[in-house]
């Protein structure tokens, strides 16, 4: 068994190369297709691979998440711990076909980075949008996966990255961190950052509507201006889980799934005044075929601790 602990984890993604970052985008990519497929034909009982989540709740208010899943070669389950105090803990279990534990690795970098990396898998296919200014909402780790891959599989059409949080402080150190990797693979990108704090109200809405003018990418906010559909990972969890969706009253019917959109179609059709909007609610199949990957990467360059008799 090998375990890879965050700061073993932590190194390995941010020294992933192009290739290995295509290797994970099309592992994603395969099991959301998969996933679609089954889902079609395991009508309301759903796929018997991705079953509902379940939680227990302990006396002192703690709730643990269990998120089970398998692709039908490798099984493997989160475990995520939400305390009452403090910061969210997990961990991804990765099995082998007959029940070995081959694989420990720690869940918060990996769900962060597997839902940045489903971003992905719109923006390499959105071949008429450029990506040349961005725009990046948040300073927690999604917001920086997203900056991250996005300099990574399209650093030559970057040309500025620009973070916007309400506070300072996370964003900061968020931006003095990106600004310093990026400058060692990217140095042409300029890093930015829009925050509230020293600013008026009304200055800072005037800048964000501007930064949002001028961007060539966008988080999604405005749900409803991708036209006639908007992607999602999973139709059934939006539907249920999404409060933007719910509250939007979006139906199923305009409701794409990433792993419904065709392998062969090179580029998605993005007609004028559009934008492309992708929801992402997370699904334990989607974290099980990235610790997967990555297990297998970190084995071959030796990353991680490894434990026999398991």
């Amino acid at each position: 068994m090998r375990i890879v602990s965050e700061p073993d984890l932590a190194r390995l993604l941010r020294g992933l190369t192009e290739d290995q970052c295509h290797t994970l985008l099309s592992a994603l990519v395969q099991a959301l297709q998969t996933f679609s497929r089954q889902q079609a034909t395991a009508g309301a009982s759903g796929p018997s691979f991705q079953p509902p989540r379940s939680s227990i709740t302990t006396d002192n208010g703690s709730t643990t998440l269990f998120m089970p899943s398998s692709n039908t070669a490798t099984t493997g389950i989160k475990v995520v711990t939400v305390p009452r105090q403090g910061d969210i803990r997990g961990v991804i279990n990765i099995f082998s076909p007959d029940g070995g534990l081959t694989g420990l690795l720690s869940a918060a970098e990996i769900t962060a980075f597997r839902t940045a990396l489903a971003s992905m898998a719109l923006l390499t296919r959105s071949n008429s949008i450029t990506k040349s200014r961005i725009a990046v909402f948040g300073a927690g780790k999604q917001a920086e996966w997203h900056a991250r891959l996005i300099c990574l599989l399209f650093g030559k059409e970057v040309e500025s990255i620009t973070l916007v949080n309400r506070s300072a402080g996370r964003l900061d150190r968020l931006c003095r961190q990106l600004s310093q990797d990026i400058k060692e693979s990217t140095a042409h990108v300029e890093v930015h950052q829009l925050t509230q704090e020293g600013r008026t109200e009304p200055q800072y809405r005037e800048d964000l509507r501007a930064l949002i003018r001028d961007a060539d990418e966008i988080d999604g906010q405005t749900l409803l201006s991708g036209g006639s559909k908007v992607y999602v990972d999973s139709r059934e969890a939006c539907l249920h889980e999404s409060g933007e969706i719910i509250k939007a009253r979006v139906t199923g019917d305009r409701l794409i799934e990433l792993g419904e959109c065709d392998p062969d179609q090179r580029s998605i059709a993005v007609p004028v005044g559009e934008n492309v909007v992708f929801k992402c609610v997370g699904m334990g199949i989607m974290d099980l075929v990235i610790a997967q990957t990555l297990l297998d990467i970190a084995a071959a360059e030796g990353i991680g601790s490894v434990v026999e008799g398991f």
